[in-house]
């Protein structure tokens, strides 16, 4: 089965994320993700500030936040590899990154 985690910051405007602007690419993601889902992909999310210890537990989420901090997130992996890293991707990146495990479209 293919799989697709996203490691992701806490949420609120003391980090970062609040305005229409990050609400319109959150919207835009989460259709994303029933698009995949739809396909028969297992997606899981885990938030930083809810989820610690699923972050503590995946060495490529814990060496990206040693690496670049907060920004790194959110962080997204298709079978255990990293394909996006600190923005949400699209559905065309997915589709390019996630292209190595299978046919999307």
């Amino acid at each position: 089965m293919i799989t697709v985690d996203i490691y992701e910051p806490p949420q609120g405007c003391g980090v970062g994320s609040c305005g229409p602007d990050a609400e319109d690419e959150l919207a835009a993601f989460e259709s994303v993700l029933q698009w995949l889902q739809e396909r028969g992909i297992a997606v899981s999310r885990y938030n930083l500030g809810l989820e610690p210890e699923a972050f503590a537990r995946n060495e490529a989420v814990k060496a990206a936040l040693q690496q670049h901090g907060l920004a790194s997130l959110p962080l997204v992996i298709g079978n255990g590899k990293l394909v996006s890293q600190g923005h949400y991707p699209t559905q065309d990146e997915l589709t390019e990154q996630l292209g190595n495990f299978f046919v999307l479209r």
